[in-house]
């Protein structure tokens, strides 16, 4: 994850806070959802975004565009707006990942990413996910990712923990303990 600015987080946290207290968080992460897959998918938009030279007020009449195409809550219009207002609209892709973090907090879940070799059954998908609820005490969001270069095995991610269970590290303690005795 990429580290997020001091601003973003003020925003973001300002934005779930009212998001909270008018009820409408599961709406207002449905349009983030939206938001960031159109900026995932689409470079121009977020180029526009990102450019200062374009006048706030034909930025924000093209997040009122967004929103109207994307079919967003008035309270997530009225935010990118204000976003616009303030040109911090570069930043929306920083305070979408900040919002999500404060929603995995307050739902008790914990995002863990897994790099394997090759994929897990249900069985090992199943017991990777009880064994972290247990030790965290959190609902798991299990994210998989195959990569053929750890050789084996598997390394488990999340938050500031790195768990490296893979054949390639095994094998690089390995070589640095017969160095050692070497």
């Amino acid at each position: 994850m990429n580290k997020i600015s001091r601003v973003a987080i003020r925003y973001s946290a300002s934005f779930f806070d009212a998001a909270v207290s008018m009820k409408l968080l599961d709406q207002v992460e449905d349009d983030f959802r939206k938001l960031s897959a159109l900026l995932s998918e689409s470079k121009d938009a977020l180029l526009v975004l990102s450019n200062p030279t374009i006048p706030r007020e034909n930025l924000e009449q093209i997040l009122r565009d967004f929103s109207a195409k994307l079919k967003l809550q008035k309270i997530t219009t009225d935010f990118l707006c204000i976003l616009a207002q303030r040109r911090r609209t570069n930043l929306l892709n920083e305070i979408i990942q900040n919002f999500e973090s404060l929603l995995r907090v307050k739902r008790n879940q914990l995002a863990v990413n897994i790099t394997s070799r090759s994929p897990l059954n249900k069985t090992q998908t199943k017991n990777i996910m009880e064994a972290l609820a247990s030790q965290t005490g959190k609902e798991i969001l299990l994210n998989v990712k195959i990569d053929q270069s750890i050789l084996g095995g598997i390394i488990v991610n999340y938050g500031s923990f790195k768990l490296d269970y893979s054949l390639r590290s095994k094998l690089n303690e390995l070589k640095h303990e017969l160095e050692r005795l070497s």
